[in-house]
């Protein structure tokens, strides 16, 4: 039987509902659901207090509990031969108790094992946007966690590399290509074809660094793009001309609001495209040689 099953055999046999065992142990009715349904584990503190509720052992609760032994010894009549009463010698019933060295503390949050005192193992806290979840788990499953954590990154890195090539390329071929169309229209077409190439190159040094993830130039990039102007309050007359100068003044800071972030965007696609180019190597050799 699981954890979750027991915690629900239990607090059923004690005519508990979720919300009165989630109300003795301080938490949400929710996070008992969760714990009988086996999604997520309660801490050892948690256990340990379930367990005084329930009025059973920790190892009960966990489904540890092992029965004793009871070894019958067979009452023995002794009749001696030449007594004029006889002498009955009864031997009681034995009963041998279990000897439990070792203490379960909790299930490991890896293999769903139990940890027992003994055991090498880490204790830890899983926390995230409306939970907070203490774990245990032995040595070897955190290592062999680890491992499988590596391959994992490596993966997504090799993906983010043969990615920003591809879009990095596709977004060098766009902006040549736009480059190009302007050289056929001009009577300098060497100089557009030459813009067209250093354009292009920084356009794919740029996205390269944006799926890389390994560098700045995305944050940089989004910082600036995202720079606007707090415009102040205007004050009107409560006439029809002062309505006209409100709606006027409201369409030209919207104007000039729009053009702002137009010139921030530009300005922030400009300068990351720059340093990109310096940047790329770096964070090319980053992914390739750090690739977990």
């Amino acid at each position: 039987m699981s954890l979750g099953s027991k915690i629900k055999e239990l607090r059923n046999s004690n005519g508990m509902t979720q919300k009165e065992l989630s109300e003795q142990l301080n938490v949400t009715a929710q996070a008992v659901s969760r714990w009988e349904s086996d999604e997520v584990e309660p801490s050892v503190a948690t256990i340990k207090q379930m367990a005084t509720i329930f009025n059973v052992s920790t190892d009960e609760l966990l489904g540890n509990e092992t029965e004793p032994k009871v070894v019958e010894v067979e009452k023995i009549v002794e009749k001696p031969i030449v007594v004029e009463k006889p002498l009955v010698i009864e031997k009681d019933v034995v009963v041998e108790k279990p000897v439990t060295n070792r203490q379960a503390i909790g299930v490991c949050d890896y293999c769903k094992k139990p940890i027992y005192d003994d055991d090498n193992y880490h204790s830890g806290t899983h926390s995230g946007r409306g939970y907070h979840h203490d774990y245990l788990i032995h040595v070897e499953c955190e290592k062999t966690k680890a491992e499988i954590y590596k391959k994992e990154q490596a993966e997504k890195n090799r993906n983010r590399l043969f990615l920003s090539i591809f879009l990095g390329l596709l977004a060098f071929g766009v902006a040549f290509g736009i480059f190009s169309f302007m050289a056929l229209h001009s009577n300098t077409p060497g100089s557009y074809f030459g813009m067209g190439a250093a354009f292009g190159f920084a356009m794919f040094t740029m996205v390269s660094c944006f799926l890389l993830d390994n560098n700045f130039v995305f944050d940089l990039f989004c910082d600036i793009a995202g720079w606007s102007v707090r415009f102040p309050g205007i004050i009107f007359t409560a006439d029809l001309d002062g309505l006209k100068f409100l709606i006027i003044m409201k369409l030209l800071f919207a104007v000039i609001g729009v053009i702002i972030s137009i010139l921030a965007f530009i300005f922030a696609l400009l300068l990351s495209g720059l340093l990109s180019i310096f940047v790329y190597p770096f964070a090319l050799y980053k992914n390739i040689k750090n690739k977990d």
